[in-house]
């Protein structure tokens, strides 16, 4: 079983693998170029996916401006499950 939370699973050009937190901080950072291993017809559903979890995750730790780096959206995350 994966850890999105821990585990670098999403490839990123030009910052190689990340995890989810990693790529949330990345896209909030302007630093993504591409994802090379995602087709163009799945790109739309990773954005909406990313997108919904970002602001879920930030609605839910009362937020108003983005973490600053992987460990500020891990927090984040971790704040949407109970345990």
């Amino acid at each position: 079983m994966n850890n999105l939370l821990l585990q670098a699973i999403f490839t990123v050009r030009p910052l190689g693998p990340c995890t989810l937190p990693g790529l949330l901080a990345a896209l909030g950072a302007d630093e993504v170029d591409d994802l090379p291993a995602l087709r163009p017809h799945q790109e739309p559903a990773l954005h909406m996916t990313l997108v919904q979890i970002a602001a879920l995750g930030l609605h839910q730790a009362g937020l108003t401006t983005l973490p600053a780096d992987e460990e500020g959206w891990r927090a984040v995350l971790r704040g949407l499950t109970p345990e």
